[in-house]
């Protein structure tokens, strides 16, 4: 198994951190952005072919950039057989709000998964040379993990996700996802928030909490969904989507902390209160959406 990495690059005052993904070897997915000069946060062991059927096509694991996911999402997929997630990230739970874990297309998500379930095994530019393994004591194909505090409570997370995308799968709820007419399905986005709102507050989070947040991100969803389908149609640009979508996002946190408290906030969101935080670069909304 490749040691896969995810790495974080600061950006502008109010921007949050870009991401993208390594293996050992040193093969790149960009995830929309820049693929060097960033810092490790967070590593993991996974197959690094699934992990590049994942990524199809051209780093961008299948999101559609500013409407389903940012760059937070795309390293989060291309991650997902190494079980790790860039949590660390500046303005990474901002970014989940907006758009979940792993996107919020789940629909398609959960397809691109089983589409790449039967991928195994390594890509020959994760596969170490055989003289540079040897000297650090490594086999074809492995490499060094880098482990961070907190590593065991982002596993347990992504475990958790990934038990709620398969629970109670039945034929029914099968063509139910199916036969969504929208690509978000509230349902599934809905549990994941939950997990993620009890794994970052703990004990501590109230019911009460977990449902208004969920509204708050449920109007959110559904306002990005119509700015999807604006974008589109060329009624907006892509520019225009990512100040529209940061508008919303800012917006939807002062909700946030009117709900959760000051304390309780800045532990769910890594973010003082009154802390804007834009999680779509216009820049690369633009260039993406010419």
């Amino acid at each position: 198994m490749a040691a896969l990495r995810g790495h974080a690059i600061s950006t502008l005052w109010g921007l949050a951190d870009h991401t993208y993904v390594t293996c050992a070897a040193g093969y790149a997915w960009p995830c929309w952005g820049r693929s060097a000069g960033g810092s490790i946060i967070c590593s993991g062991t996974g197959s690094s072919a699934k992990a590049n059927c994942i990524s199809w096509p051209k780093s961008t694991a299948g999101l559609v950039y500013g409407v389903t996911g940012v760059c937070h999402q795309t390293a989060n997929r291309i991650l997902w057989p190494a079980g790790v997630t860039v949590h660390r990230a500046k303005g990474y739970w901002a970014s989940v709000l907006a758009y979940g874990v792993y996107g919020t297309d789940t629909v398609a998500w959960l397809a691109r998964l089983a589409a790449c379930s039967g991928t195994s095994g390594e890509i020959p530019e994760c596969v170490p040379r055989a003289a540079g393994a040897a000297k650090r004591g490594l086999k074809a194909g492995e490499g060094e993990t880098v482990k961070l505090p907190g590593d065991a409570k982002d596993r347990a997370l992504v475990r958790s996700i990934g038990a709620l995308y398969q629970k109670g799968v039945t034929p029914q709820e099968h063509k139910r996802r199916l036969t969504l007419k929208s690509a978000v399905d509230f349902k599934t986005l809905a549990g994941e928030t939950k997990l993620v709102m009890q794994s970052n507050l703990g004990k501590t989070v109230k019911a009460a909490q977990i449902k208004d947040i969920q509204a708050i991100q449920m109007e959110l969803f559904s306002m990005k969904d119509a700015l999807g389908q604006r974008l589109h149609a060329g009624s907006i640009g892509g520019e225009e989507l990512a100040m529209k979508v940061n508008a919303a996002v800012n917006k939807a946190l002062k909700s946030c902390l009117k709900s959760l408290g000051k304390e309780a906030y800045s532990k769910m969101f890594e973010l003082e209160p009154g802390e804007e935080m834009n999680v779509v670069d216009p820049k690369i909304a633009a260039q993406v959406h010419q």
